[in-house]
């Protein structure tokens, strides 16, 4: 009689032991055993569908690559596969923004066997860059009625653009130095970096006009004049008998002429 430890059909599922006996009639008996291996050349499936992720770099244009092994799942014949990332999750990327790094899922059973899926992780730069800008500044204006002022360029830093770039609404480029006229003229920097991320600044550039206005022609020294009946004169308007001007006036009509003892007024005698 022939008989075999596990009967055939059976079905196992790792490596079994199988024994076989053969028996005569007399009740003498043989045995022998071997094992049987399984070899499972069946990879593993992944069955989530991959997609693409977005992530963005911090303070020093760096990631950290996350970890995705539980957003993935995956089926095998014999075993439940053991799921893990390239790069590992947790591996520091620097210098990156504006690129992507590609991220491979695989899904590995205990024969070594294996299933692997890729997406994309798109790494960007959304931290504006910092400007600082000069203080106000202050000058006196020329004879032209205007200043010429050399404006210091803003201090600028940014996590990943080592030069972005400068400019202003007044020269359009980064240095708004040039001749300013009279009063208070706002200038507004803006910073941008090579991702599109910008920030501004303003400085007041303030031009005072400091120069008196000058008489160019005055009346006489000594002006005599006739006294009527009880010795008394009406002072007359002198201020057709002057000429002035002003650097910041094309014409007398913004300079306020004025005389100590206004026309019209009587003296007795002689005045200053």
């Amino acid at each position: 009689i022939f008989t075999q430890s596990i009967p055939a059909g059976n079905e196992i599922t790792g490596d079994t032991l199988i024994q076989l006996i053969i028996t005569d009639g007399a009740g003498n008996m043989d045995t022998c055993e071997f094992t049987i291996v399984i070899n499972d050349t069946m990879a593993p499936e992944i069955t989530t569908v991959p997609e693409n992720d977005t992530i963005e770099v911090d303070a020093d244009c760096e990631i950290s690559v996350p970890d995705y092994t539980g957003d993935y799942a995956a089926i095998d014949n014999c075993d439940d596969p053991v799921i893990t990332q390239l790069p590992l999750a947790g591996t520091e990327i620097a210098d990156s923004a504006g690129t992507s790094q590609e991220i491979l899922i695989i899904a590995t059973d205990d024969s070594g066997n294996a299933d692997t899926v890729s997406f994309e992780l798109l790494i960007e730069d959304n931290i504006a860059p910092t400007i600082t800008c000069p203080a106000d500044i202050t000058v006196s204006a020329n004879a032209d009625c205007e200043a010429d002022v050399s404006v210091p360029v803003p201090t600028v830093s940014d996590n990943c653009d080592s030069d972005p770039a400068i400019t202003n609404d007044r020269t359009a480029g980064e240095d708004a130095s040039g001749i300013y006229p009279v009063g208070t003229t706002t200038v507004v920097f803006t910073v941008e970096d090579n991702f599109g991320n910008t920030d501004t600044c303003s400085v007041n550039i303030t031009v005072q006009d400091t120069t008196a206005p000058v008489f160019v022609e005055c009346p006489p020294e000594m002006d005599t004049l006739l006294a009527g009946e009880d010795c008394i004169v009406e002072v007359p308007d002198y201020e057709s008998l002057t000429e002035y001007g002003d650097n910041c006036s094309d014409s007398t009509e913004n300079v306020i002429f004025t005389q100590s003892i206004p026309a019209g007024n009587e003296i007795t005698g002689d005045t200053l």
